[in-house]
């Protein structure tokens, strides 16, 4: 191993500090010496969601609780489809199916939450299904965040099993 440098050879700096591949950094000019190991060697250990390679089924825990998120996400989807749409509903199936709002404001912002709510809940429910086991950070808050908007406001009871289902599907995932 070559011996440890004390200034720098471009600019004579004595601030110089030692990176992680093992090249010297010069802090005033930022010269870099040549990496004393090689670096692809570094990267060997990450691993990215685009990778194409084949990674083997993902445990059945993440398969089952990735179904609930998106039918949770399916049906927080369905919702807004109900609270969207030219339905009517009279009587106790209305009040339960498409609550009212106090206001316009908090309907747009009501439905906006369910909707991203929904696709929150479809894509984290793929990524659990390809095998993500931290999926569930992100399936469990949504149920239980829609939960809590079904029963005060846009969503309605379709809202609540949507809930529901994504906050039991998340639970589910976190087992593993």
């Amino acid at each position: 191993m070559p011996p440890a440098l004390e200034k720098c050879p471009h600019c004579g700096s004595l601030d110089i500090e030692m990176r992680p591949d093992g090249a010297y950094l010069c802090k005033h000019c930022f010269y870099t010496t040549k990496s004393r190991i090689d670096t692809s060697l570094l990267q060997s250990w990450t691993h990215s969601i685009f990778s194409i390679e084949d990674e083997g089924p993902a445990p059945e825990e993440l398969v089952f609780g990735s179904k609930l998120a998106g039918v949770g996400g399916l049906l927080f989807l369905v919702a807004l489809g109900l609270a969207l749409g030219p339905f009517q509903f009279g009587g106790l199936a209305g009040r339960l199916l498409t609550p009212t709002a106090p206001s316009e404001l908090a309907f747009m912002g009501g439905i906006t939450v369910v909707a991203v709510l929904g696709l929150i809940c479809l894509f984290a429910g793929y990524t659990m299904s390809r095998g993500d086991p931290k999926a569930w950070r992100a399936i469990l808050p949504v149920g239980l965040i829609g939960l809590v908007l079904g029963i005060i406001g846009p969503g309605g009871a379709l809202g609540i099993f949507a809930g529901g289902i994504a906050a039991i599907g998340g639970y589910i995932g976190r087992e593993t």
